[in-house]
């Protein structure tokens, strides 16, 4: 997930339920989450809102970093280009091999 996926659909609701479940499995005793009306302020407070969102975002391996860099393009565009990249080399590989 982009950041911009992540905002809009936090912003239409859409992560909630992820949200909460990241609460409950990260406050270490941090805070107290014993109930809903816990979780719910907790929520409200945007408690561990930070990690949660670097936990939902995909970061970009070194190479497409690179790609990215290189070609001025978005994380996607790097993923399809390495993906086309590797596609090709495959298919050299099979006709250097005599297999295709």
């Amino acid at each position: 997930m982009t950041e911009q996926e992540f905002n809009e659909a936090s912003e239409a609701g859409e992560l909630d339920y992820e949200y909460a479940e990241y609460i409950e499995e990260h406050c270490h005793g941090d805070r107290i989450i014993c109930n809903g009306h816990t979780l719910v302020q907790a929520m409200e407070d945007l408690y561990l809102w930070d990690s949660f969102k670097e936990s939902m975002i995909d970061k970009p391996t070194e190479q497409e970093a690179h790609i990215m860099s290189l070609h001025n393009i978005t994380l996607e565009d790097a993923r399809s280009y390495i993906a086309d990249m590797e596609a090709a080399q495959k298919d050299y590989q099979e006709v250097r091999d005599g297999t295709k």
